[in-house]
């Protein structure tokens, strides 16, 4: 039962993701919960008004930071300062971001150091820490340690299945060919996503003229200062921009199957990527690089196919092999709708919290 003389606070950015989103819902369900949405980047006024909460209101007993929030130190301080339990959802590490994954640094620059530094107070400062799978649980206990009075939950990504299967395919989008296999991806052109391998097995297949990649993410001409531009102008690919949550999912459900991650990063082998969930929830088989917490749930050939991070050269086979073996991707594509309720319905998460 809820215990009405405590209350647990959540501060979230007003953009929603959607771990973000299904972690409010899951404490809404279980605990007294009172929301509270700032601007991005956090401002003055508003961190005065959370300070004031912090004093004021007895009996918010608990501060739950979901990410990115967790970057404002101040607010992290002001809770400790007023003996508040602290939620850290340790969800994305900025230092491996930027060092590890994206390169933009120098791990001995000022700006790492900054990074690692907000990564080891968001540890140091949580009484209880949320981790979205094993490997980034140990990844942090390596690199800022984790004491072990700590309270540890991994908690998984999730998705609302009940609102994915809501969302019906109406929006008109001449791209998805009903005469064509339509394989659709959708992401950042970050390394962990490894998109430069997508193109390159599509210029591999690109005699087939029957087949189709639609890529949603960010401009073509940003992704021409990361890749070969003359493979980017194959014929069969289609570039679309960022489109919204809802309408993604349509994206999804319109085509034949969908690609996962294929960066050959470490932060790519600790992930298990929304997106894959996303489409697997729609009833879609993703072909995917694998990673050790991926296979702890997903068994290849059985819900989903997985290939080898970073070879093109691989993934195109296994688009092939998908393609000619339709009675295989029918029964995955069963499989994969059952393993997504069974253990990532946002659902679950108010049981683990």
């Amino acid at each position: 039962m809820t215990d009405e003389s405590k209350k647990i606070l959540i501060i979230k950015y007003n953009k929603d993701y959607n771990r973000n989103s299904n972690l409010v819902w899951a404490f809404l369900q279980k605990c007294n919960t009172h929301v509270l949405t700032v601007s991005q980047p956090i401002t003055l006024a508003e961190k005065i008004d959370i300070f004031l909460k912090f004093f004021i209101d007895k009996k918010i007993t608990t501060i739950l930071y979901l990410w990115p929030c967790n970057t404002s130190l101040i607010l992290l301080l002001g809770a400790k300062l007023f003996k508040k339990t602290i939620i850290s959802d340790c969800f994305v590490s900025y230092y491996d971001s930027a060092v590890n994954d994206r390169k933009i640094c120098n791990k001995y620059s000022i700006f790492a150091i900054k990074q690692y530094i907000l990564d080891y107070l968001n540890v140091k400062a949580g009484n209880i820490l949320f981790f979205d799978t094993h490997s980034h649980k140990e990844y942090f206990a390596n690199t800022f340690g984790i004491s072990p009075k700590k309270i540890i939950k991994v908690l998984p990504v999730s998705v609302d299945i009940d609102y994915i299967n809501k969302i019906q395919p109406t929006t008109a989008v001449h791209i998805f060919s009903k005469a064509k296999i339509n394989i659709f991806w959708y992401g950042s052109y970050i390394p962990l996503q490894g998109v430069e391998y997508i193109i390159e097995a599509a210029s591999l297949l690109s005699a087939n003229t029957d087949i189709q990649f639609i890529l949603v993410g960010a401009s073509k001409e940003k992704l021409k200062t990361k890749v070969n531009s003359n493979i980017i102008e194959a014929s069969n690919i289609n570039f679309l921009e960022r489109v919204p949550y809802n309408i993604l999912l349509e994206y999804i459900k319109r085509s034949d199957f969908c690609l996962g991650i294929f960066g050959d990063s470490d932060k790519a082998k600790r992930v298990i990527p929304n997106k894959i969930l996303d489409c697997m929830a729609c009833g879609k088989v993703v072909i995917t690089g694998s990673n050790d917490d991926m296979q702890k749930y997903f068994t290849d050939h059985e819900d989903i196919i997985y290939c080898e991070m970073a070879n093109a050269y691989d993934l195109a086979n296994k688009i092939t092999w998908l393609i000619n073996n339709p009675k295989a991707l029918s029964a995955i594509q069963i499989n994969a709708s059952k393993k997504i309720t069974k253990y990532f319905d946002k659902k679950i998460l108010s049981d683990i919290i």
